[in-house]
């Protein structure tokens, strides 16, 4: 009796329940997911971006205890822009990106660049049919500064200029008096690579792509120099030539990018270059002669058409100078969308 009445109560109570919850059909939010998915993938054709920034600073002291009197005035600027293209299982993505400023503080009288950097970038994605996230890709880019590069001390310097052939000339510099080391665009820094890459994550909110294979990077210089400067002689400051150079070997580089919310986006990128074969005549050997270099970005987004950005740059090109070169900064950018 007491099973007949339990059969009996569900019986006339699910009828009740049914009527009170939705209509539900099997598999709908699976078909919700991958729609939304559909929805955020990139658009098939050409797409652009191009967002300029800005970025001014002024500071003035005077009898203050420590600091030589005067204002530190500090310009710069940015340009960011892509132009990509997807047809099918084809994609091409260009990227440029241009950072610059110039200083100028109490101890020197005329503006120094402190940030130059130029790099343009073009990578060409196949999708394979039966596993659209993997497929062979190559890849193309160029560095540089765009402006002529000096060395500016505000006191006397004395200086160890080490030629390519190794010879070393002393020459000593009165305050304000300019060394010249490089001419604009360089040194030209060119690497090119292919392989295979991978991309789980292909979303215009979030993507992540990671490729690997074989890469060549050619370092062409006009004769120009880098400060090396050995901390431990403070009384003479050292300064190389730059060699051309040729290597070649495995390379492996991760780019991801996307939206935290409506109002922040971000840009991680990190590339290593591990080369098999080196033609320049140098000291460094094996995990000493590695390229690196890590690039992000963060950008809060302060009203439609303009944002707050900060970029960082780190890379370390041993061929060029063996040692991090680093810089960053915080600019006030204006966003132009073409399309």
């Amino acid at each position: 009796m007491r099973a007949l009445f339990v059969t009996t109560a569900l019986a006339l109570a699910l009828p009740a329940i049914a009527q009170e919850q939705p209509d539900f059909v099997p598999g709908q939010d699976i078909a919700k997911e991958t729609k939304e998915e559909d929805t955020n993938k990139r658009p098939e054709g050409w797409s652009f971006k191009l967002n300029l920034g800005f970025n001014f600073s002024l500071s003035h002291s005077s009898n203050v205890v420590g600091v030589e009197d005067g204002s530190t005035i500090s310009v710069g600027g940015a340009v960011d822009g892509e132009a990509n293209f997807k047809s099918g299982q084809h994609e091409v993505l260009n990227r440029l990106g241009l950072q610059h400023t110039q200083s100028k503080n109490p101890a020197i009288d005329e503006f120094v660049k402190t940030v130059d950097n130029l790099e343009l970038r073009s990578m060409y994605m196949y999708s394979l049919e039966s596993v659209p996230w993997l497929g062979p890709f190559a890849r193309a880019r160029l560095q540089t500064a765009v402006l002529e590069g000096e060395f500016i001390s505000g006191d006397p310097a004395t200086l160890a200029i080490t030629d390519a052939d190794g010879n070393v000339t002393m020459q000593s510099l009165q305050p304000q008096q300019a060394f010249d080391l490089t001419d604009p665009f360089e040194p030209l820094v060119l690497r090119q690579s292919a392989g295979a890459f991978a991309r789980p994550i292909n979303r215009k909110n979030l993507s992540l792509v990671v490729s690997a294979g074989l890469g060549a990077q050619e370092i062409v210089s006009q004769g120009g120099f880098a400060v090396a400067d050995d901390e431990d002689t403070a009384d003479v400051i050292e300064v190389v030539e730059i060699k051309d150079s040729v290597q070649a070997g495995a390379e492996i580089e991760l780019d991801a990018g996307g939206n935290l919310n409506t109002l922040v986006s971000w840009n991680l990128t990190a590339s290593v270059l591990y080369p098999f074969y080196t033609d320049a005549d140098t000291e460094l050997e094996g995990t000493d002669l590695v390229n690196t270099e890590v690039g992000a970005k963060l950008s809060a987004k302060l009203a439609e058409w303009v944002s707050l950005d900060y970029v960082l740059t780190a890379k370390r090109i041993p061929l060029v100078l063996d040692a991090w070169q680093v810089t960053n900064g915080v600019l006030l950018t204006s966003a132009f969308n073409l399309l």
